[in-house]
């Protein structure tokens, strides 16, 4: 198709997902579709409503398809619609300090990058049992098909509750940040963490993924000599699962000055993830 006929299609996409997110231009929609089928009946008619077997037709099917569909008919008004958003920067990212106690009783402080990102929903109804869960993790090959390194079909955990993967719900309009996970300052945690965030042979950044459970062989840590593919599946009990695809890319620079903001900017620096939407 031309370009100009793509513009075309996806404004119209788009102005029908806004339409939709309007409970009365929904139920709107359902009157019309009563007006014309109406309409249709008294054409057929002849004018003789009394003696028409149109109106009658029409009278039963009325009534048939409210007593069958009337649960389906109110779910197409009134229905949820989750989006996974992410932007490699603020307020999708944040640089809390990761805080312990080494095993010699000194506390210690390390700079600490969150990857998080947001589930908002669109529609116009609450999303019911609602979660995130990652699924395969490719490595991308100059020249050639990615390779299926490893597999979860694990939960992420929803920020700010502590061992929350599948939460109550998300009415309509509102959001909440996932917790998809974290980088360390290189030779911080080399000197402070153990075997749980550290990988052997390897000093320099890894991407610690925040799955619900975390293996002993740590499968959860994504070291930096690679890219990676992380396939994520967001869905809900009322909601069908819509498939994403995070793009990780790190180097093992890690820039001391300047924080968050320095490492993860756009041309300089040394993290970017990227979020897309699979069909």
């Amino acid at each position: 198709m031309p370009d100009w006929a793509n513009d075309c299609w996806a404004w119209c996409v788009t102005r029908w997902r806004r339409l939709r997110r309007r409970p009365w231009a929904n139920l709107l929609m359902v009157l019309l579709a009563i007006v014309l089928a109406c309409a249709v009946s008294v054409k057929m008619s002849a004018g003789d409503l009394s003696k028409s077997d149109w109106w009658a037709v029409y009278l039963a099917l009325s009534a048939a398809i409210l007593g069958l569909f009337k649960d389906s008919i109110f779910r197409w008004v009134y229905f949820p619609e989750l989006e996974l958003l992410f932007y490699n920067g603020a307020p999708y990212c944040d640089e809390p300090p990761a805080k312990g106690k080494s095993a010699a009783g000194v506390d210690f402080s390390l700079n600490t990058i969150y990857f998080r990102p947001l589930v908002i929903n669109h529609g116009t109804a609450r999303a019911e049992k609602v979660e995130v869960m990652i699924t395969d993790v490719h490595r991308p090959q100059p020249g050639g098909p990615a390779i299926l390194d490893r597999q979860f079909s694990m939960n992420l955990g929803w920020s700010n509750l502590s061992g929350v993967t599948v939460l109550d719900g998300i009415n309509p309009e509102m959001r909440r940040f996932v917790d998809l996970g974290k980088i360390y300052q290189p030779n911080e945690r080399v000197a402070h963490l153990g075997e749980s965030e550290n990988l052997p042979d390897h000093e320099g950044v890894v991407f610690s993924l925040s799955v619900e459970v975390q293996g002993n062989h740590c499968p959860y840590l994504l070291p930096a000599k690679n890219d990676w593919y992380v396939a994520l599946l967001l869905s809900a009990a009322n909601h069908p699962t819509r498939r994403y695809r995070m793009t990780i890319q790190m180097t093992n620079d890690w820039i001391n000055a300047g924080g968050m903001a320095a490492n993860l900017h756009p041309e300089t620096g040394h993290a970017r993830l990227t979020l897309e939407r699979l069909r």
